[in-house]
């Protein structure tokens, strides 16, 4: 999905898998902002038994005592870090970086300077460099010795679980799906209750078609956190895929009850899969127009509408919102696919032969192209490549009666109230 518009990265199945950057931040530095660590005293053996007292700082508290700080020991690493971490939270992306970076460079050999620096770059998009500046904390957290920033930071197993985490989320971003799940198995071993590395591997395999581990991954996540929406975001979307669309509807009306009056596009793009699922178009659509609003540079919602149209039989309605996202993204594997079954539906199997050929060139792995491909060809009548693509697709696990049943279901309609 759009990383900057809080919509998640896709796997070669097509499914949405968070990259992380946000979250993968705001856990990293979880907790630190207590008054005791800006003050010299944070983690020093004397202090630990009062760990709990430690008060807890505002944002504008933490950069003002820092500051305090950094005026009397310019180079404090930890002041660095916690300033440059707010900052970044109160949106002054500029002043952030400056303090992370300086950070980074004076304590080369700090973990937590390394990791804080890592989250930052990825938060930026810039992988490369996020990668790189993981890795080193990785190396140093899991090493034998600390430096003194990790001792002031409470650098323990928690650090290193989300060190793991971050670069399997920068993993997950640039396609590497199986690395990024082996890293996630190594976030865990570290702290087995990180409920965003049991969120990451629960989306992570229901993308490669494990359902099962990933329904245990994220009822897990929610079980640790139940009140994370993305946790229970996911968790609908794994249910609706694995056919419990009435449990789908409970977890994703929890997502949208704890955003409270702002339920994000995204969240309202599942419900309106849900309902969907569930036979009740006009709710359905009631749901894919509302996040067309809040995200109108997104395609999912666009594709929400294409659905609930052709299962409504509107095909006018149907071709205007498929042209619209594919102006809105003309290499989208799935905006390609929805124009096929519009071109399948309106009777022109050679526009949805070429919309299925053009969705195959950008994912060779997209196998409800290669099965509506091997529909189109059928009605071509060019049965032997029909029946290639057929059997390419089944190889991926799809196959062309899957594409008959959804027909089927979306035109039974209904008014079930979802």
């Amino acid at each position: 999905m759009i990383s900057g518009d809080s919509w998640r990265v896709r796997a070669p199945s097509g499914r949405r898998v968070s990259h992380g950057a946000g979250r993968a931040g705001r856990d990293a530095r979880e907790g630190r902002r207590g008054r005791r660590a800006l003050s010299g005293r944070g983690g020093r053996e004397g202090d630990r038994e009062d760990d709990e007292e430690d008060e807890e700082l505002s944002l504008e508290e933490t950069v003002e005592l820092a500051t305090e700080r950094l005026a009397r020991e310019p180079e404090n690493v930890t002041a660095l870090l916690y300033r440059g971490e707010a900052l970044e939270e109160l949106g002054k992306t500029a002043e952030a970086r400056a303090d992370l970076e300086r950070a980074a460079s004076l304590a080369p050999a700090s973990a937590s300077a390394q990791l804080a620096w890592a989250r930052f770059l990825f938060a930026q998009n810039d992988e490369d460099r996020a990668l790189s500046a993981c890795e080193k904390a990785i190396e140093i957290g899991e090493g034998s010795s600390l430096h003194d920033v990790d001792r002031q930071t409470d650098w323990d197993d928690i650090g290193r679980a989300r060190a793991r985490y971050l670069k399997a989320a920068i993993q997950a971003a640039g396609g590497q799906f199986e690395d990024a799940l082996a890293e996630l198995d190594r976030s865990l071993a570290f702290d087995e209750e990180e409920s965003r590395a049991l969120l990451l591997r629960g989306e992570m395999r229901h993308a490669t078609g494990d359902l099962k581990g990933a329904l245990e991954d994220l009822q897990a996540a929610v079980d640790e956190d139940s009140e994370d929406p993305e946790a229970r975001l996911a968790l609908a979307e794994t249910l609706l895929d694995a056919g419990d669309a009435a449990k789908a509807f409970l977890e994703v009306e929890a997502a949208i009850d704890l955003a409270g009056e702002k339920p994000s596009a995204e969240m309202l793009v599942v419900r309106g899969e849900v309902r969907l699922a569930k036979g009740n178009i006009l709710l359905a659509n009631e749901d894919f127009t509302r996040a067309a609003k809040l995200s109108p540079e997104a395609v999912e919602p666009m594709l929400g509408i294409v659905d609930c149209a052709l299962a409504a039989n509107d095909l006018d309605a149907a071709e205007v919102a498929s042209k619209k996202a594919i102006e809105l993204d003309p290499e989208h594997t799935q905006a390609l696919v929805f124009k096929a079954r519009v071109d399948l539906a309106r009777g022109r199997p050679a526009e949805a032969e070429k919309a299925c050929t053009r969705a195959i060139e950008y994912d060779a792995e997209a196998a409800d192209a290669l099965a509506l491909r091997a529909e189109a060809r059928k009605k071509l009548g060019k049965h032997d490549a029909a029946r290639h693509d057929s059997a390419a697709a089944r190889a991926l696990g799809f196959h062309v009666e899957e594409i008959q049943e959804e027909k089927r279901s979306s035109s039974r309609g209904g008014d079930a109230k979802a």
